[in-house]
């Protein structure tokens, strides 16, 4: 499917013209300040500056926050801010946990992450779904965005996702964004950040294998593409292929990454990146009966692997291409302008057979079928003004900036019947009809956002205020019953603002207040379009980075609401209201610390009251589906630094998940569970020097095979096993 760029014209000039029309303005009145350095221009050496970033990574590999530790973020505030002077919670994973952990996706990065629930829906590989204080926004997951551009999703399966090989570091900006993000839900935003060129020499390659027949093979390269270091480039790609556990599936990729940084001037950076990924095979996502995994079967339990679909049908293919740039251009030390894009391209194709109810005599599972095509184009676009002033005892940062995402969809569904399974003496390669396509649409949908923020210093104190105005559109046409085609749009106002008092100790308490708004795309009993979803954010904590060692470590209470959610239209069967509301307050704690270069630790906990506030449909009271209660975790690594024994370390891991809901109709909740994670690793140049650069790492996840669940979606349609124990050897090789 291909973007008609005539139509999508009007916002595209709105965003690129303003950007621009600011970055003129501003840069012209700034260029006669004292700040001025007129000097760059008449000099004809080049400065090479570090690779712009418009996402979350502000510092490079080898900079600070190397280890565990991150010290400073773009997310929270599209600033160059230290976490610890920022007004709201901030998680964040570098590369160098991820690599520790072998974390083979985003869920896997952010076991270890307070705040987020990971795997809430097992192990697939398909899709990286997980809450964020106990929302998400679709089948996806969450909000996610690359590069400090949304990773937009079409209506059913096809998503974009990326293989965390691709990636530099994830943050987790807990509470509303949409003051500087645009339409999202209340929870957060994952923030992800692209390997991108540096001026360093980067040489990496690995190979890996273990459980399951899996086997990967990665490379990493980069550095200068001249002598002067006015061209960088950096080429990431990795291709794996596994066995998946239900012992049928199979998982298959190849994902690329190339970029190159132009940099004509100490003051001028041009990144160009790509994108390419290809998901030929992706497992299963099928959920089991709740009677056999969560309740008991008289006729026995299910085992982990157990698999509810066919070979012979099941089928998910997804390709994601994108191409897309970073500029910013400094007018001088006190002004600067960045502006960024990407054009991405997603198609899938979703063949699955899953069941529908267990019969009586405990072992006939009822199934079905479920098909989509699925393809979609997206352009996204974020500009912006960055400049320091003072007005007397204050110093001021302040941004402004018009971002614009448009997104063009098209799918059809279909679904029918397919043969029952005996879950006891399962037979696959069944003949299973494909279901003729009855649902279908085309879906355009656009957002034009313009945002002010202004941050404010003065003494200790660090004050945060920002608004954004939004304008928001979705045309749905139908492609089987043209006469329920429907056209809504939106507007919406949202807000944040944070204070916080950074103390001489490294101390910094906060307060915010933030908003967020999401469309919906569906319509009442009247034929009404529904209004957005409004989320609201009150949040207190205190963050602590000690002046004695790389650490840090946060708490943060909060109380976040969520309204005009939909319920049951009591009047309209099969319709809804915007009548409910869900309220979700908790408590995080999480601490890292990379005490030495030997030395890293990682702990986090949560307590997430996550309630149906207000419904019509009996929900009142109660938590919502696939949320636990509560989780918790800790993480060491030790690697001895000198001896017999130097180069030889290893790591351990323990997580625990309380509770879910897996109906709100009749009982059915998923057990706590507790899984031991474990890595052992040694630098076999130490032994041998002529291997100098060479590592091997072991990994283990779920070391004890632990058996659980990790959610139910409903008491008909089943629950998903979490993931058994995978023991995965990888080297290295860096030169």
């Amino acid at each position: 499917m291909r973007v008609d760029l005539t139509e999508a014209s009007g916002g595209l000039r709105a965003s690129l013209g303003a950007g621009i029309f600011l970055a003129c303005s501003l840069g012209s009145a700034s260029a006669q300040t004292p700040a001025s350095n007129p000097s760059t221009t008449d000099s004809p050496a080049i400065m090479t500056l570090p690779p712009v970033d418009v996402g979350g990574r502000a510092e490079s590999p080898t900079g600070p926050g190397v280890g565990y530790v991150a010290t400073t973020s773009r997310t929270a505030t599209k600033t160059d801010t230290p976490i610890l002077e920022t007004p709201q919670s901030i998680s964040t994973v570098t590369r160098a946990q991820m690599d520790a952990q072998n974390a083979r996706s985003v869920n896997e990065a952010l076991r270890y992450t307070s705040g987020v629930a990971a795997e809430q829906r097992g192990g697939t590989s398909r899709y990286d779904q997980l809450t964020i204080r106990g929302f998400n926004s679709s089948t996806a997951g969450p909000d996610q965005y690359l590069d400090g551009l949304k990773l937009l999703n079409g209506t059913y399966y096809a998503t974009q996702q990326i293989d965390p090989f691709l990636l530099e570091r994830i943050e987790v900006l807990k509470g509303p964004a949409s003051v500087l993000y645009g339409q999202g839900n209340p929870g957060g935003i994952l923030a992800l950040s692209s390997k991108l060129p540096v001026d360093e020499r980067i040489r990496d390659v690995q190979i890996e294998g273990g459980s399951l027949g899996y086997i990967r093979g990665t490379v990493d390269f980069g550095g200068r593409l001249n002598e002067d270091g006015t061209l960088l480039y950096r080429f990431a790609g990795t291709a794996f292929s596994s066995g998946a556990q239900d012992r049928h599936t199979t998982m298959e990729r190849i994902a690329i990454a190339p970029a190159i940084t132009w940099q004509p001037t100490g003051d001028t950076t041009l990144t160009i990146t790509g994108r390419y990924q290809h998901d030929p095979q992706a497992g299963s996502y099928e959920p089991v009966p709740a009677i056999g995994s969560v309740l008991f079967n008289p006729l026995g339990m299910l085992n982990m692997d157990f698999y509810a679909g066919d070979t012979a049908y099941e089928r998910y293919n997804r390709t994601q291409a994108a191409i897309g740039y970073m500029l910013e251009h400094r007018f001088n030390d006190n002004w600067k302008f960045r502006s960024a894009g990407r054009y991405t391209n997603v198609g899938s194709l979703y063949n699955a057979v899953y069941g529908t109810s267990l019969d009586p005599d405990f072992r006939t599972l009822n199934r079905a079928t479920a098909a989509s095509e699925e393809h979609f184009d997206t352009v996204t676009l974020d500009n912006s003004v960055l400049g320091k002033f003072n007005t007397g005892p204050l110093a001021h940062e302040l941004l402004i900036g018009i971002g614009w995402q448009n997104l063009r969809d098209d799918f059809d569904y279909a679904s029918g019947a397919a043969p029952t399974l005996d879950i006891f003496a399962p037979v696959y390669g069944q003949a299973i009809p494909h279901p003729v396509p009855f649902f279908g649409s085309g879906v355009t949908s656009q957002d034009l956002g313009i945002y002010v923020q202004d941050q404010v210093s003065i003494g200790g104190f660090r004050l945060m205020v920002g608004g954004r105005y939004d304008w928001a559109s979705i045309d749905t046409r139908n492609h089987f019953s043209p006469a329920d085609s429907f056209d809504q749009s939106d507007r919406a106002f949202t807000f944040r603002a944070g204070l916080l008092y950074l103390f001489d100790n490294g101390i910094a308490p906060y307060f915010t207040y933030a908003q967020s708004f999401q469309p919906l795309n569906q319509l009442s009993a009247t034929g009404s379009p529904f209004k957005p979803t409004r989320g609201e954010l009150f949040e207190v904590g205190v963050k602590y980075q000690p002046t004695g060692f790389n650490s840090f470590m946060s708490v943060a209470l909060y109380n976040l609401t969520q309204d005009n959610v939909l319920t049951s239209d009591p009047d309209h069967f099969g319709f809804s209201v915007q009548a409910g509301q869900i309220r979700s307050r908790g408590i995080e704690l999480e601490a890292h610390a990379s005490l030495t270069d030997q030395i890293n630790l990682v702990a986090a906990y949560t307590y997430q009251d996550v309630t149906y506030t207000k419904d019509l449909s009996g929900r009142t009271g109660k938590r919502p589906t696939e949320i636990p209660n509560q989780f918790a975790s800790v993480w060491g690594e030790w690697t001895a630094p000198e001896g017999s024994f130097a180069g030889l370390g290893g790591g351990l891991g323990v997580r625990f998940v309380g509770t879910t809901n897996g109906d709100l109709t009749v009982p059915l909740i998923t057990q706590p569970y507790t899984l031991v994670d474990a890595q052992i690793h040694y630098d076999l140049g130490r032994a041998i020097p002529s291997l100098e650069g060479a590592r091997l790492q072991v990994t283990a996840q779920n070391l004890l095979d632990e058996r659980y669940v990790a959610t139910c979606y409903s008491y008909e349609f089943g629950c998903t096993f979490g993931v058994g124990r995978s023991v995965i050897a990888r080297l290295a090789y860096q030169w």
